[in-house]
């Protein structure tokens, strides 16, 4: 059976033949302003057909492509930041239309509406920093990535022949999707690995997909392929009265039946100089330095370590001045480093 190939690819393929017949089934795209900072403080390190096709696939506005098919990663926001999603401005005015009249139906007026969708956006932003500096933490997890070599090596094949991951199920009535026969025991071994790890899905053999947690609305999980991810508390409304209810207090004493110690180096062992941020950065130089540039141009990085530390520092600051550059890139090579120490012991222990 011939594989499905998107015509962006073709497009990305036709123009630079040489270069994407190189790399692979799994390709990144590098934001522009990165390309940009690393030629500045590298500039010989893309030849001029090199930048070129760099140029061209960050312009593409898509994350990178995954068996032929592009794929978007959102939860990598610099490069959310460089190519917006496009968006139909209509349909946020129709979503808004429906809130505003559910809104008048109780009583509430659009004020209330807009204040709504203003957090909710908050929220959303903040769970997607969270969810990035996870991913940061989990990519170079060992454990994780023992698990996930060992799913990946058993189910390959079914996967490039599906042409993607498949996703945690959604049901927005209850209905349940039945499962077929031959596919059981793949299900299962997703599921188990998916629960284990919090995820929804993956976008590529390194990048997993973590579950959203239902907050301002709900999540349209099949909560039986989610039951051992997380915990869930229904709290009715005549228990709002009691100021003093702490939900971290009742996911605490939940958490005594629930076995995630593979998960105390993210959940307990919390540093001040390693949040969210920290390993949020530590995810994109996965992405962009080893992912992309290293798997593309492994050999002429040697001894480029610190030229690049700036250039990603100068990324992140959006900035070009020196003074501010130089007094974050120790912070930029510490998180390069620590990457470099996990990523190391992850392969030792394979």
């Amino acid at each position: 059976m011939t594989k499905a190939v998107s015509q962006e690819w073709l497009d990305v393929s036709e123009r630079f033949p040489e270069i994407a017949a190189a790399c692979g089934d799994t390709v990144y795209a590098i934001p522009k302003s990165l390309i940009a900072a690393i030629h500045s403080v590298v500039p010989t390190l893309f030849s001029p057909n090199e930048l070129a096709f760099e140029t061209h696939l960050a312009e593409t506005g898509v994350t990178g492509f995954f068996l032929n098919q592009p794929f978007r990663y959102p939860i990598l926001s610099q490069l959310a930041s460089d190519s917006p999603e496009q968006t139909d401005g209509s349909i946020d005015d129709q979503i808004r239309e429906l809130l505003v009249d559910e809104a008048r139906e109780i009583g509430r007026n659009s004020s209330a509406v807009d204040s709504y969708l203003k957090e909710v956006a908050q929220r959303n932003k903040t769970t997607q920093l969270r969810q990035a500096g996870y991913v940061g933490w989990l990519i170079s997890e060992p454990t994780y990535r023992t698990e996930m070599d060992v799913f990946i090596s058993k189910w390959k094949r079914t996967i490039a022949r599906n042409g993607r991951f498949t996703a945690v199920r959604k049901s927005l009535l209850g209905e349940r999707t039945r499962i077929h026969k031959r596919s059981r025991p793949f299900w299962t071994d997703l599921m188990l690995l998916f629960r284990r790890w919090g995820l929804e899905t993956c976008v590529t053999w390194d990048l997993p997909v973590p579950l959203h947690p239902g907050l301002e609305s709900r999540d349209f999980y099949m909560r039986s392929d989610i039951e051992e991810a997380g915990l869930h508390v229904f709290i009715p409304l005549y228990l709002l009265r009691d100021r003093d209810l702490s939900v971290y207090e009742i996911v605490k004493t939940q958490r005594c039946l629930t076995d995630d110690a593979h998960l105390a180096d993210w959940l307990e062992h919390r540093s001040s100089n390693w949040g969210y941020e920290r390993y949020a950065q530590m995810l994109e130089l996965y992405v962009y330095l080893e992912l992309a540039l290293r798997r593309r141009y492994g050999d002429r990085l040697r001894g480029q370590a610190g030229r690049l530390d700036e250039a990603f520092t100068r990324f992140w600051l959006e900035s070009e001045d020196g003074l501010l550059v130089s007094t974050r890139k120790e912070s930029t090579t510490k998180t390069r480093q620590e990457l470099g120490r996990r990523l190391k012991a992850c392969s030792q222990q394979r």
